[in-house]
């Protein structure tokens, strides 16, 4: 039988720790003009565009039901298919934040979203052209990426771009 010693555990923690280990985030001290100046000139039109990112999630996830009323008769759909059609959304969600959570973090939030807004618009544009049910699954499946893209991104865009006096105010109303 194979004993082991408790450096040795010791030793795999500590590695296992410094590989997923995410390295903690910094702070700046920012003088209150800054942080004025940031707030209400540069930060104004990418606090809106955010929010209105995060309005345009949630007004999708939404419709979604309303459109079942018509798309159900029409297309003659089954649970199954007006299942997976709703349930894609949220898988897409799921793989988008993910994945481009990571990648934000290593080539910058503001160029997420703005891939966020294209992959968004491509694939609402998409699902109103959508000829059946599988074409429209996959669209949605790809407008459920963007949402889950945009959920970090929007939220840190925002408290990136918002004074120290309203970055609470601002993110807390992006969640409503």
């Amino acid at each position: 039988m194979q004993t082991i010693h408790s450096q040795t555990v010791i030793n795999y923690i500590g590695s296992f720790q410094q590989k997923f280990t995410f390295m903690p985030a910094t702070t700046i001290e920012h003088s209150p003009q800054i942080d004025e100046r940031k707030d209400r000139r540069t930060g104004r039109s990418a606090i809106i565009l955010a929010a209105m990112g995060a309005f345009l999630d949630g007004y999708d996830l939404l419709i979604i039901g309303v459109v079942l009323l018509t798309l159900i008769p029409e297309w003659h759909l089954s649970l199954a298919s007006t299942g997976a059609l709703t349930a894609s959304a949220f898988l897409g969600m799921i793989i988008g934040g993910a994945v481009f959570g990571v990648i934000a973090d290593k080539i910058g939030r503001r160029f997420v979203f703005f891939i966020d807004m294209i992959i968004f618009i491509a694939g609402a544009i998409a699902c109103g052209v959508a000829q059946n049910i599988e074409q429209l699954i996959i669209f949605r499946f790809f407008i459920g990426m963007a949402i889950g893209m945009d959920s970090p991104t929007s939220t840190s865009i925002i408290a990136e771009f918002s004074g120290n006096k309203n970055r609470g105010r601002n993110t807390t109303l992006m969640q409503i």
